[in-house]
């Protein structure tokens, strides 16, 4: 090949390059735009899950971890973490499970906590077993406290025994009296505490 010829091939190919490479960084604009559109759209998305049920919010693990503790407070005094996902389906069925979540919630609760305590550890062949040392009280927000003002409570099986004690009713009133969400009240139902769930919906105290 000559070296007109060559010249001419590269000169080409330069020109192919160059329309490619502007091709592409005029997609690659397009796109960083699309994604920085449906990253404020996510957010504005998250934002309103959170506003209308931060309970069931995917993305805050603290809530999640409110709700695993809401699990444990409905099982017995001993269980596995395949127990603690079974109650969290039961009581949260959209709840996406993540076994490394739960099962370093688990590890926080008994090591750091001290509220459940290893039965046997496990291994590739059995499960591990935790009990409870003492109820899992579980931290939730009032909701007739906002702003500034908005402080923690934390709400256990025997309050919720001294308070049908002191005065019956439903779920739906007990948890308006605490201002504690529905799911919580249900969640402190026997074996958690001595509450159950009587004829018409009445809670009651198993004396």
């Amino acid at each position: 090949m000559s070296s007109t010829n060559l010249e001419l091939e590269l000169n080409s190919l330069r020109t192919k390059l160059s329309v490619e490479i502007e091709n592409d960084s005029r997609q690659l604009e397009i796109v960083k735009k699309r994604i920085e559109k449906n990253q404020a759209l996510l957010t504005a998305v998250r934002n309103s899950l959170n506003a209308t049920s931060p309970m069931g919010n995917r993305d805050a693990y603290g809530a999640k971890s409110e709700i695993i503790q809401n699990a444990i407070n409905s099982l017995g005094d001993q269980f596995t973490q395949d127990d603690v996902e079974a109650a969290i389906r039961r009581m949260n069925p959209e709840m996406e499970i993540n076994r490394n979540r739960i099962r370093a919630s688990l590890w926080t609760l008994c090591k750091k906590f001290k509220r459940i305590r290893v039965v046997r550890k496990g291994s590739s062949r059995q499960a591990g077993i935790y009990a409870k040392t003492q109820e899992v009280a579980v931290p939730i927000i009032s909701p007739n406290i906002n702003g500034p003002e908005a402080q923690n409570h934390i709400l256990t099986g025997a309050q919720l025994e001294d308070s049908v004690r002191e005065r019956g009713g439903r779920i739906s009133d007990l948890a308006k009296r605490l201002s504690a969400p529905p799911e919580l009240i249900q969640g402190l139902l026997e074996p958690a505490s001595r509450v159950y769930k009587a004829e018409a919906g009445w809670l009651k105290i198993r004396e």
